[in-house]
């Protein structure tokens, strides 16, 4: 079941106080509409009641797919105690769930995909460096996965603001490539933060 508490929250352009509604956890397997306010970043929006403003305010929530068996804590504050969540996972007795910390709104967008889509995210991280290392290009820093109108999935590339410079389509057939390549040696990762930074540092370690 989802959590949700109300909370004051000041305007940052009138400086009013206004309830925000503020979810601690999301059980989309439950709450199913709740996944698509988290996909659209409806469930970050905000209005102040006085002067109208309309903003987006990040929070630190528990996102829990039990269909799909992973959970993913959205910490943009990065102050989440990665023991309070190792806790977590040691209690639940439900088994073969995965667990990841990420601190981006795209990053929660692209780990909620790649989990739903089955495939494994420590495997899609490692194919992300291919691609960029392929396309020779400075300014990408981030590859988001993203689903497409017609239902297929791609890259979209980021930039070190934030910001998307591009679309990288997603091949199937090269993440087999990857898959085959390394994940006898990434099945054994069980790091929180699967990221750009995890896949530089696993590379560094294997022969290519």
């Amino acid at each position: 079941m989802s959590k949700m508490i109300r909370q004051l929250v000041t305007c940052p352009k009138c400086g009013t106080k206004n309830n925000m509604d503020l979810y601690q956890s999301v059980n989309v397997s439950i709450d199913d509409n709740l996944r698509v306010d988290v996909l659209n970043g409806k469930i970050f929006e905000y209005k102040c009641d006085k002067c109208g403003l309309k903003a987006t305010m990040y929070y630190p929530f528990l996102y829990h797919d039990m269909k799909k068996r992973f959970m993913i804590q959205f910490d943009p504050n990065n102050s989440y105690d990665e023991l309070t969540f190792k806790s977590i996972e040691q209690s639940n007795p439900m088994q073969g769930y995965t667990y990841r910390i990420v601190n981006k709104p795209y990053m929660l967008i692209d780990k909620i995909l790649i989990l739903e889509s089955d495939y494994d995210d420590r495997v899609i991280e490692v194919l992300k460096e291919f691609l960029k290392a392929s396309n020779n290009s400075s300014e990408i820093r981030e590859l988001s996965f993203a689903l497409t109108k017609d239902n297929s999935y791609e890259f979209i590339c980021i930039n070190e603001k934030g910001e998307a410079i591009g679309i990288i389509p997603f091949n199937p057939d090269l993440y087999n490539m990857i898959y085959d390549r390394f994940y006898s040696k990434l099945k054994d990762y069980r790091h929180y933060h699967i990221d750009t930074d995890f896949a530089e540092a696993f590379l560094n370690e294997v022969e290519l």
